[in-house]
């Protein structure tokens, strides 16, 4: 070992230079400096084989991505038409149930002569269901309610508002008001 003052040799075994006397401590042997890799593709030369299995790799990279890419745009635009579907599907049978829920109400007004409620009933039913079996049929009938239907003539307005005047006559001289005022109502109503 060499003492960094005065440069003279001084045994292993000693710390302190035996000419200077400096205090001489004990280093480690240094490891020698590596020289540094340059970061530029052009330093470092690529041989044509490790180039080639690089772009393989890159391909095969590249083809995975495309196809999880192509599978999850496939598996979206499935989804998409699935629902699109059902939801036509149901909006369908919806319209169905409603048809057939006024069709049951244009029947119930054909039983009790609304026939005018009738027909529009069953014209709405066709209108939400242009096929449906029983719904023209119903129509029909309808009008032909309305057309069988009696119409009363001027004799028979006559002889109603005869009766009329006479029960509201007979209640006046009886004095009891109210039936009175009843009956000349509906008088009125006839006249």
């Amino acid at each position: 070992m060499r003492c960094s003052e005065c440069g003279s040799e001084i045994p292993d075994n000693l710390s302190l230079c035996q000419q200077c006397g400096t205090m001489v401590e004990k280093t480690q042997p240094m490891r020698p400096l590596r020289p540094r890799r340059v970061a530029s593709s052009a330093a470092i030369p690529v041989s044509d084989s490790e180039a080639l299995h690089r772009r393989q790799r890159l391909r095969l990279v590249l083809f995975w991505v495309m196809g999880f890419i192509c599978l999850l745009a496939l598996s979206v635009g499935g989804g998409t038409y699935g629902g699109w579907r059902q939801g036509e599907r149901d909006r369908q049978q919806q319209r169905q149930d409603l048809a057939e829920q006024h069709y049951r109400e244009g029947l119930e007004r054909l039983e009790v002569g609304e026939y005018e409620l009738a027909i529009a009933e069953f014209k709405y039913v066709l209108k939400l269901d242009a096929g449906h079996p029983f719904a023209q049929q119903g129509v029909a009938e309808a009008e032909a309610g309305i057309a069988n239907r009696l119409t009363p003539t001027t004799e028979s307005y006559e002889i109603v508002a005869d009766d009329l005047y006479r029960q509201a006559t007979a209640h006046y001289e009886a004095e009891r008001w109210q039936d009175a005022i009843v009956v000349l109502t509906q008088l009125r109503a006839v006249d």
